[in-house]
């Protein structure tokens, strides 16, 4: 196909690309979807897609009861664009997740000792903090 037979193509579509502010009812997290509810009206869209729904990354869960953004991209497939409030995060590939990393680095900070003229040092005096920053970041990343 060349760039005119491309254009006409692109032309003849009579779908309309358009998005709209919704708030989230529901969440699948197992079929990476969510069904939504439009304000200012009453009507209800089921099965929207998230993003990076082939397990692809990141992906971002929307909390039940917040404000999306949803794009349609024909009349029948609709995505989350925009979320306003998430109830967790993945950032992951094949073999690692962000939290993972994150995890075992705070692991590591804490069992951190340091040889000294008289010996290893003990662990870090604030071990109890970076453990506080690890279950913190539990809450908002799933691996």
């Amino acid at each position: 196909m060349n760039i005119r037979d491309a254009i006409q193509q692109i032309a003849q579509n009579t779908d309309r690309v358009y998005s709209s502010h919704a708030e989230v009812t529901s969440v699948d997290e197992y079929a990476m979807t969510c069904d939504v509810k439009f304000h200012g009206s009453e009507l209800e869209l089921f099965d929207v897609i998230l993003p990076a729904t082939d397990g692809g990354s990141p992906l971002v869960v929307p909390k039940v009861g917040s404000d999306v953004i949803i794009a349609f991209l024909s009349k029948n497939t609709a995505y989350v664009a925009s979320v306003t409030v998430a109830e967790y995060f993945n950032i992951k590939n094949e073999n690692e997740s962000l939290k993972m990393i994150l995890s075992d680095f705070l692991d590591a900070i804490t069992q951190l000792t340091v040889p000294t003229p008289t010996g290893p040092s003990g662990v870090p005096v604030n071990a109890a903090a970076f453990t506080q920053i690890k279950t913190r970041l539990e809450k908002i990343f799933k691996s």
